[in-house]
């Protein structure tokens, strides 16, 4: 006959030893995530070269929009920078109807959780929105606990 009193025990010693991992791991993620908004504001006070997306002609405009957000996540554009860019790959566009879909673009990339929106001296601009972001962390961290206080 089992003894599940002695499986118990045992799978309650595991639980701990993967909780103390846990917390371990979540102190390692918030280190990293506070290094990478360290690091954003140290970008965002020096002139860094763009870095141009290698299809900037293929793909639609918000895959295009997307790359060169991405390709340079620690610095911010506003939309009017995001069209001098584009400009240089399109000189037939015409600047106010490109600027209009830039707009349109960085809102609804901004509202679907792609973009942070930062207010600069010079208005509103967007930077990409890192996966790990520290938002979803803290909900994946109060799930956890709320888990382990079970």
């Amino acid at each position: 006959m089992p003894n599940y009193s002695a499986m118990i025990k045992e799978l309650e010693g595991e639980v701990a030893i993967l909780a103390n991992d846990r917390e371990k791991l979540c102190d390692r993620i918030d280190t990293l995530l506070n290094t990478i908004e360290s690091i954003k504001r140290l970008a965002e006070g020096k002139e860094e070269q763009v870095i141009q997306p290698t299809y900037i002609g293929d793909g639609g405009f918000t895959d295009r929009i997307r790359s060169l957000l991405e390709l340079n996540a620690a610095k911010s554009f506003s939309p009017k920078e995001i069209r001098e860019i584009f400009a240089e790959f399109d000189k037939d566009a015409d600047p106010k109807v490109m600027l209009i879909h830039i707009h349109n673009t960085v809102k609804r990339l901004h509202k679907q959780g792609e973009l942070e929106e930062l207010t600069r001296p010079d208005g509103k601009a967007y930077r990409w929105q890192s996966v790990m972001a520290k938002e979803r962390m803290e909900q994946i961290k109060q799930h956890a606990s709320a888990y382990f206080r079970k």
